[in-house]
């Protein structure tokens, strides 16, 4: 679950370019918030909480 978690379900983890699919999700939800219609600032929270979580879990879970 740790391996799951960190690397964004495997994303993080495949062969080609791991960045690149890692980044995938977070691209994807900010899409989203913009097309939902939420503010600049709404989105920017959102999106530093992501990050805060992500940031979080790869530190609880590095090796």
């Amino acid at each position: 679950m740790k391996r799951l978690l960190a690397s964004c379900f495997g994303l993080g983890r495949l062969p080609i370019a791991p960045g690149t699919w890692g980044s995938l999700p977070p691209t994807i939800v900010f899409v989203l918030l913009c097309y939902l219609g939420l503010s600049a600032g709404s989105i920017s929270i959102v999106m530093a909480g992501l990050a805060l979580v992500g940031s979080v879990v790869c530190v609880k879970f590095a090796p």
